[in-house]
C-alpha cells in the first residue's frame, strides 16, 4: 500500500512553524531557472491526483485537536521569481484552500434600522432613515417618535433639546400621548441642560398622567439640578431619598460633591464624603478626593485639606503634584499643623524635589503658629544643609513672632532656647542669633542686642553682614553715631564688605547729627559702589536739610526727580508743616497777649500755666523752630 502524502496546508504550517524555515532553506539553494518547454522537466512539479479530505460543507468545521503525523519526506516545490519583496516565496500546487463563507447579520429595515441607528448614536443618519421611512408610507406612531427622542437623548450635551420637544409637540398634534419611555428620554436629555423650566414641565405632565419616575429618572433629575446650579434643590432631593431609603447612585453623589467643590463649598462636600465613607457606602474615589484636596487648599480649609491629603497618600490614590503640595504646605503654615507640613515634605523628599526659600518659609510659619520655637530654629540648620541659606526675608516671621507682645521677656525666653541647644551639643545657626538681635532692635533695646552680639563667639559662630546691619539700624534709630562708627570698625576688622542696607543706616545716623556733611559723604560713597539709594533715604535727607535750612535741600529734591521718586509730595508735606509751625507761633503770641486772663484762671485753680513751647508741642506733636 502506497503511503499517503501529507498536505502542507495553513494548519500544518501553524502547528509546525519550523517547517517554513526548512522549506525556505532548501529552496534558497536551488532556485528556479527557465527551461525549454520542449524538453521534459527534470523535477516533478505536480503530484499525482489524490482525493482530498475537504468537506462539501461551505462552512469550515472545527480544526482537529490532535496534531498531524510527522511528514515522511519534504515535498518538492517550485520557486518562481517575482519583482516584489517576497520573490523567493514557495508555491505548493497540491494545497487547495477551503472556502470560507462569513455569515453576516440579516439586513435591518424599517423601524428596526431606525432603532439601531438611534442606539448607535448615528447622526444624522437616523433622521434621514426616519424621513425615508415616512416617505415610503410608514405612518408615524409612538414607537417612531420614542426612537427619535431617544436618539436626541444620546447626543452629547443638550443641543438636541429643542428638536426633542418639537417632536413631542408634533406627537401631541397628531393625537399621540407620550408614554413613560418618552418622558424618561426627555429627563435624560435635560440632565445635561440648565433649563429647569422644561424639567418641571416634564415632571408635572408625568404627575398629571399618573406616571412615576424611575430610579434612573431621579438620578437624571438630580443631575439636571446640579447642572443648573440649583445645589440646594439637588441636595434636598438627595436628602429626601436617603430618608425614605431610596436609591441614590454613586455617580450622583460624586457629581454633587464635584459641583460643591466647584463653588467652594468645602465644608458641605467634606461632610457628604465622610458620611458616605463612614456608612460603608463607598471608599471615596480618587477623583472625589482630588477635588476635595484642591478646594480645601484653595479655601484654606484645614479639615478638608488634612482628610483628603492623608486619604490620597495612605490609600495611594494619586501623587499630588508640586503645586498641590505647596498649597497644602501653605494651609499647614496658616494653622500651624506640624504633622501635615512634615508629611508634605516627606512626599517632596521622595520625589527628589528641589527646595527653594519659600518652601522653608512656609514650614517655619507652621511651627511658629504651633508655638514650637525650638523646631523653628532647627529648620534654619536644615536650610543650610539643603543649600538654601536663610535670608532676612525667611527669618522675618521669627522676628515678628518674638515681638508680637512687644515684650523683651519673650525675646529673652527665645534666647534661652538657643543657649539650651548649645549646651545639649546641637548646632545653632547664626541666623537664629540674628533674629534675637533683630527683635531687641525692633523693641528699641540696642543694649541687649549688643550683649547678644558679644556672646556670638561662645556659639562657635562668626557674625555676618546681617548681624552688623541690625546693629547699625538700631544705632540709626537712636542717632548713636559713635556706636555706629564702632560697628563699622568691627566690620572692617573682620573683612566684611558693606551692603546697601549698611550705607543707608550710616547715612541716616549721620543725618541725625547737627552737622550732616558725613551723611552726604556716605551717600556719594554709596552711589560710587553702584547701590541705589531708596526713596525713604532721600526723604529723610530732604527733611533734615529743610530743618537745618541747608542749601543742599534743592540738590536732594533734584536727585529725587531724576530718579522719579515722589519729590513733589515731599515738598508739599514740608510746606504744610511750615504753615502749621507759623500757626503755632501765632497761637503762642495770642497766649502771651492773653496772659492776664490765664493768671486769673490759674488763681482759680482751673488749670496750671504751661510754657508756650510745651503747649505748642502738646497741640501739634513737635517742637517749633524759632
Amino acid at each position: 500500500m502506497v503511503p499517503r502524502r501529507h498536505v502542507i496546508d495553513s494548519l500544518y504550517r501553524c502547528l509546525c512553524p519550523q517547517l517554513n524555515n526548512l522549506l525556505a532553506g532548501k529552496s534558497a539553494g536551488a532556485q528556479f531557472h527557465p527551461r525549454n518547454l520542449s524538453t521534459p522537466a527534470p523535477v516533478r512539479c505536480l503530484s499525482s491526483t489524490r482525493p482530498t479530505h475537504q468537506s462539501i460543507d461551505p462552512v469550515p468545521g472545527p480544526a482537529p485537536r490532535t496534531p498531524p503525523p510527522e511528514p515522511q519526506a519534504p515535498e518538492e516545490v517550485r520557486m518562481v521569481k517575482s519583482s516584489g519583496p517576497s520573490w523567493n516565496k514557495p508555491i505548493n500546487f497540491d494545497r487547495k484552500e477551503r472556502p470560507f463563507i462569513r455569515h453576516g447579520l440579516p439586513a435591518l429595515g424599517g423601524i428596526g434600522k431606525v432603532k439601531d441607528l438611534a442606539h448607535r448614536g448615528a447622526f444624522p443618519e437616523v433622521f434621514n432613515e426616519a424621513r425615508a421611512l415616512v416617505e415610503s408610507g410608514y405612518e408615524p406612531d409612538r414607537e417612531l417618535y420614542a426612537t427619535l427622542i431617544y436618539a436626541c437623548s444620546n447626543f452629547p450635551g443638550c443641543l438636541m433639546q429643542d428638536l426633542a420637544f418639537d417632536l413631542v409637540g408634533e406627537m401631541k398634534d397628531r393625537g399621540i400621548q407620550p408614554n413613560t419611555e418618552i418622558y424618561h428620554h426627555l429627563l435624560k436629555l435635560l440632565a445635561t441642560s440648565p433649563d429647569y423650566l422644561k424639567r418641571l414641565e416634564v415632571l408635572k405632565e408625568m404627575k398629571d398622567n399618573w406616571q412615576t419616575v424611575s430610579e434612573d429618572g431621579w438620578q437624571w433629575v438630580i443631575a439636571g439640578y446640579l447642572m443648573g446650579g440649583n445645589l440646594e434643590l439637588a441636595l434636598g432631593t438627595i436628602g429626601e431619598r436617603r430618608d425614605k431609603g431610596l436609591v441614590v447612585h454613586r455617580s450622583t453623589y460624586a457629581h454633587a460633591i464635584r459641583r460643591l467643590c466647584a463653588v467652594g463649598e468645602a465644608e458641605e462636600a467634606l461632610r457628604i464624603t465622610k458620611t458616605l465613607d463612614d456608612e460603608g457606602f463607598w471608599r471615596a474615589p480618587a477623583k472625589v478626593v482630588y477635588d476635595l484636596l484642591v478646594v480645601g487648599t484653595k479655601q484654606m480649609h484645614l479639615n478638608c485639606t488634612m482628610w483628603s491629603w492623608f486619604q490620597a497618600n495612605d490609600r495611594q490614590l494619586f501623587n499630588p503634584d508640586d503645586g498641590l503640595c505647596i498649597l497644602t504646605l501653605n494651609v499647614a503654615a496658616r494653622y500651624g499643623d506640624a504633622k501635615l507640613a512634615t508629611d508634605v515634605f516627606r512626599v517632596l523628599v521622595n520625589r527628589k524635589f528641589k527646595y527653594e526659600e519659600h518652601h522653608f518659609a512656609a514650614l517655619l510659619e507652621t511651627y511658629l503658629a504651633a508655638d514650637n520655637l525650638p523646631t523653628a530654629f532647627s529648620i534654619l540648620n536644615i536650610m543650610e544643609s539643603a543649600n538654601v541659606p536663610p535670608k532676612p526675608n525667611t527669618t522675618r516671621s521669627i522676628v515678628n513672632k518674638l515681638i508680637q507682645n512687644n515684650s523683651p521677656y519673650d525675646i529673652e525666653a527665645a534666647y534661652e532656647i538657643l543657649l539650651a541647644q548649645r549646651k545639649s551639643g546641637n548646632s545653632v545657626h547664626i541666623a537664629a542669633l540674628n533674629t534675637i538681635i533683630a527683635a531687641f532692635v525692633r523693641v528699641s533695646d540696642v543694649k541687649s542686642a549688643f550683649n547678644v552680639y558679644k556672646e556670638i563667639p561662645d556659639f562657635d559662630l562668626r557674625p555676618n553682614l546681617q548681624t552688623f546691619n541690625w546693629l547699625l539700624r538700631g544705632a540709626a534709630e537712636q542717632g548713636r553715631k559713635k556706636f555706629a562708627m564702632w560697628v563699622v570698625a568691627e566690620m572692617q576688622e573682620m573683612g566684611i564688605k558693606p551692603g546697601q542696607e549698611t550705607y543707608e543706616s550710616l547715612v541716616l545716623v549721620c543725618a541725625a547729627q547737627e552737622v550732616i556733611n558725613d551723611a552726604f559723604a556716605y551717600l556719594e560713597e554709596m552711589k560710587g559702589m553702584r547701590f541705589k539709594p531708596s526713596a525713604k533715604l532721600y526723604k529723610a535727607l530732604a527733611v533734615r536739610c529743610w530743618e537745618l535750612r541747608d542749601w543742599r535741600f534743592e540738590e536732594v529734591i533734584k536727585e529725587m526727580k531724576e530718579k522719579r521718586y515722589p519729590a513733589r509730595r515731599v515738598v508739599e508735606m514740608l510746606q504744610q508743616r511750615e504753615v502749621e509751625e507759623q500757626a503755632a507761633i501765632g497761637a503762642q503770641e495770642a497766649q502771651l497777649v492773653g496772659g492776664g486772663a490765664e493768671e486769673d484762671e490759674e488763681e482759680e485753680g482751673q488749670c496750671p500755666r504751661k510754657n508756650p513751647p510745651e503747649k505748642v508741642e502738646e497741640q501739634f506733636g513737635h517742637k517749633p523752630r524759632w
